[in-house]
């Protein structure tokens, strides 16, 4: 899901991130794509400093939409991690 952690680094904490999007009648992807990169993103973000995630887990979730004519599906992926900072980078 991501590079190798760098060799010297700081831990901030958890950090938790999630993307979603729609397969309208289960044929049009809409914002589908780069879920994963997207949900990866938002966790980093909600660490501020942070350079990487590790010890990364990911999961999908998938809800359906419309009741009883089903007109697609919503696709959801969370990605949870422990939130680095690259220590070794002003060394470089």
């Amino acid at each position: 899901m991501a590079q190798r952690p760098p060799q010297s680094y700081r831990t901030l904490g958890t950090a938790r991130g999630s993307a979603c999007g729609v397969m309208l009648f289960d044929v049009i992807p809409i914002v589908v794509n780069q879920r994963v990169e997207r949900a990866y993103a938002r966790a980093l973000a909600r660490a501020p400093g942070a350079t990487a995630l590790i010890d990364t887990q990911m999961r999908d979730r998938a809800y359906t939409l419309g009741g009883i004519f089903v007109a697609g599906h919503l696709v959801c992926t969370d990605v949870l991690g422990t939130a680095i900072q690259d220590t070794g980078a002003a060394l470089r």
